[in-house]
């Protein structure tokens, strides 16, 4: 993205031109910036025997996949769906790692019947199906009971979670494994999202490792992933050289303390994707309400949830004119629910009608958290590569809102 003439630009298209071209609203992503967060990771655990495994619950688009797997990523998946989706995009079954809670008998099926590695979430999965794991080499995930996390949502790895097992739980799991002849070749953990620094990783770390003396038949140990990226220019982010500096020697130290090969993943989603996507929208009305003024666009909650879910904050510039006298407004969306505010007190260049909003970070949990609510279509999306745009989802038609037609 880059500024000329006053109007936002990918490559050498206009925003507002990119819309006459695929359609209002609009997701644009941008590669040079996938692969540039990529090598930032690796960069920063460089002194480590590492595997990146990009979590893509948080951008599932086949081509996004592509990137990542030509970079010499895995995947972290989370449902048989997603499982599909990296089978399709050429992922081998080996480089997926399974990491979804409450699976199904035929969720647990599919994912085994195509040789994938299952993280095991729980007692209750091996009490009901750990028949379906005889002989099978598994991974255990589990909750180190640490807080960390920038909104009660994002915060997954303390006792009251809904995710993993606690350390005093893994006696009985291996014993329901052991009775099926499964090997443990994994252990994982993933404590939170919007974590800013290496302190609470170090500490999950160290629980995590003092279980792996229990087991001689592992292979590697996943730490998750939940890097902050920064969502305005006075936020803060994940200092990942630091972070990837420190847990790679704590890693390293106990490997050669206790004379273990280990392999360390980390699995982040919303660091590698989120600042290489932008929500293009139009706007549809300008009203004043008091001392308010509401600017309304032809996108919503429905594109992009996470300000009405999360109270999250994504920066939104006038594209059709970054400079000029400034207003103070609230940006809202076209859903019938209160909800459905995008922004509330911008800074941005006056808008009026028929301008286009460039709405920033939104590669990560926007596609993906999308949904038809009020029977509103999904979007077209977009992928930028050396500065020229290729269509990577068609935008849905009235007729793709009937999935089934009996008649």
């Amino acid at each position: 993205m880059n500024i000329a003439n006053n109007k936002i630009q990918f490559g050498k298209h206009t925003a507002e031109e990119l819309l006459d071209q695929f359609g209002s609203p609009l997701y644009v992503y941008e590669k040079e910036t996938l692969v540039r967060q990529y090598e930032r990771l690796k960069d920063a655990f460089k002194d480590s025997d590492l595997s990146i495994l990009f979590a893509c619950k948080a951008n599932s688009n086949i081509e996004i996949l592509k990137v990542f797997k030509n970079l010499g990523s895995g995947i972290d998946a989370i449902s048989p769906g997603e499982v599909f989706l990296a089978l399709q995009a050429g992922f081998k079954p080996e480089q997926i790692l399974l990491t979804a809670t409450n699976l199904t008998r035929e969720d647990i099926e599919y994912v085994l019947d195509k040789n994938i590695i299952v993280n095991i979430d729980n007692i209750s999965m091996l009490e009901e199906h750990g028949e379906l794991f005889a002989g099978r080499e598994v991974s255990i995930r589990i909750n180190p009971d640490i807080r960390a996390g920038g909104h009660s949502y994002l915060e997954t790895g303390h006792r009251d979670s809904k995710f993993g097992l606690v350390i005093e739980e893994t006696p009985r799991a291996i014993e329901l494994l052991s009775k099926h002849d499964a090997t443990v070749v994994g252990l994982h953990q993933h404590i939170g999202s919007d974590i800013t620094d290496a302190g609470s990783l170090l500490e999950s770390l160290d629980k995590i490792l003092a279980v792996t003396l229990t087991y001689d038949s592992l292979r590697f140990i996943d730490i998750g992933g939940g890097f902050k990226v920064k969502y305005h220019e006075d936020d803060s982010e994940t200092d990942i050289a630091d972070v990837g500096s420190k847990v790679s020697r704590r890693f390293n130290e106990f490997c050669q303390k206790n004379n273990r090969t280990l392999r360390l993943m980390i699995e982040p989603g919303k660091f590698l994707v989120s600042e290489s996507g932008f929500l293009l929208t139009k706007v549809q009305s300008i009203k004043g309400s008091g001392k308010k003024i509401i600017v309304g666009t032809d996108t919503g909650m429905n594109h992009l949830i996470r300000p009405a879910l999360y109270n999250a904050y994504h920066k939104i510039v006038n594209a059709s004119q970054v400079d000029g006298i400034r207003e103070k407004v609230e940006i809202v969306g076209n859903i019938c629910e209160s909800a459905d505010v995008l922004g509330q007190e911008r800074d941005i260049s006056g808008p009026k009608v028929g301008d286009t909003l460039c709405i920033f970070n939104a590669g990560s949990y926007g596609y993906s958290m999308a949904s038809t609510y009020n029977a509103r279509m999904l979007p077209a999306e977009i992928l930028v590569e050396n500065g020229t745009p290729r269509l990577i989802r068609r935008r849905q038609q009235l007729e793709d809102l009937l999935c089934f037609n009996p008649d």
